[in-house]
């Protein structure tokens, strides 16, 4: 009751202020070029399941099967992958994904395996559109549609890449931290180590953003995520894996869309060490705000700083602008996110380097830092909720 006063006497000011018809209609057609234009790319695409990241999964289940999970990281594992006729040569998920892999869907026949977990990815981002896409229908709809013309969310759909199910997991972390359920949400962002590189930053902004049982509980999870690896394959096996790493980060074929593939090995660190820093010091200057603003400059953050990141990885970004979009930001914040849809359509014309996701990502990391603090709605707070007026200004 007090709450609708303090609305009233605000005026129409205070409410959630959708963004303006011109960025959904803008974001409609932007999804109808980027739909032609990925059907256009994805018709190079080979048809077959053996040609992706599901079949390279699953043909290690096989082999894990008949030898033990440690023969995946010898030898044997690209010579089952020439039989089989997948052309990955390297494997290049960590043992514990392995691990979960070939106890669920390793255990289908291939073609079964494939299409439930391309289904379930696809579910997977449109619970992540449902739940945190803001707005009325028509600019709900305006999202689900420029997100699924993106030519690396197709990309990922067909090659049922894991890094999909990160989708509702993220999501579920944001869902559980925003109602202050931070040691379950600790757990499950745990989860996300699926695909560890793309979200190894969330729990330190977690951490300086004020939510500390988040961070303490994703690390007893990846404690004993260690402890599992370490009995599964033991040291030869994790020394294996990393000296695979260290092929994989001088390979432009799988990391192209990374920004530390195309800074120089004797340079990298310094870099690293900026883009963490910068990460940081966003999420801190942001803290206190929707828990989403932190988890989304972990991804960003995430997604600068690591060597191992491709393009089909690229589709969280647009997850992380949907958290970001969950706080209420001034007008010129909004349009600037959803510009970032053009940025990700343009990245299969500007190879081999991507310039636009590289722009956008650093803008946003130094916004974060510099920027994004003073641009928050004056009468709206980021919980959606109406913030009392200040008595010496009535």
């Amino acid at each position: 009751m007090k709450s609708s006063r303090v609305v009233r006497r605000l005026g129409p000011q205070a409410r959630l202020q959708a963004p303006p018809i011109q960025i959904a209609i803008s974001l409609v057609v932007t999804g109808l070029v980027g739909g032609l234009y990925t059907l256009v790319w994805s018709s190079n695409w080979p048809g077959k399941v053996r040609f992706t990241d599901f079949a390279q999964l699953w043909v290690g289940a096989r082999l894990a099967e008949q030898e033990g999970l440690m023969a995946v990281y010898t030898d044997r594992y690209p010579q089952a992958l020439s039989r089989f006729g997948v052309i990955h040569a390297l494997y290049r998920y960590p043992p514990w994904t392995s691990l979960a892999f070939n106890q669920t869907f390793g255990r289908m026949g291939i073609l079964v395996g494939y299409e439930l977990c391309t289904g379930l990815i696809l579910a997977s981002m449109i619970l992540a559109w449902a739940l945190l896409v803001k707005g009325t229908g028509w600019e709900r709809a305006a999202h689900l549609i420029a997100f699924l013309a993106l030519p690396m969310v197709g990309f990922e759909l067909w090659l049922a890449n894991l890094v999909g199910f990160e989708f509702a997991l993220i999501t579920v972390v944001w869902w559980l931290a925003v109602r202050r359920k931070d040691w379950i949400a600790g757990l499950v962002l745990g989860f996300c180590l699926l695909k560890p590189q793309s979200v190894i930053l969330v729990a330190a902004t977690l951490l300086v953003a004020g939510r500390p049982k988040i961070a303490l509980a994703w690390a007893g999870f990846v404690a004993c995520l260690g402890l599992i690896t370490l009995r599964s394959v033991g040291w030869q096996g994790v020394s294996t894996y990393q000296s695979i790493l260290g092929q994989d980060a001088g390979n432009l074929t799988w990391i192209g869309h990374s920004l530390m593939a195309h800074i120089p090995y004797s340079e990298r660190a310094v870099a690293q060490a900026m883009v963490i820093i910068a990460t940081l010091v966003g999420a801190y200057r942001l803290r206190g705000l929707d828990p989403g603003v932190a988890i989304a400059l972990g991804i960003l953050g995430s997604a600068a700083l690591t060597p191992y990141f491709n393009i089909e990885d690229l589709s969280l970004a647009v997850l992380a602008g949907w958290l970001m979009l969950r706080v209420e930001w001034k007008t010129w914040v909004s349009v600037l996110l959803v510009l970032s849809y053009v940025g990700l359509m343009l990245l299969r014309l500007s190879e081999p380097f991507p310039w636009p996701w590289f722009a956008t990502e650093l803008t946003w990391l130094g916004l974060a830092c510099w920027g994004l603090p003073g641009a928050l709605n004056p009468t709206i707070n980021v919980a959606g909720t109406v913030q009392r007026p200040d008595p010496a200004a009535a």
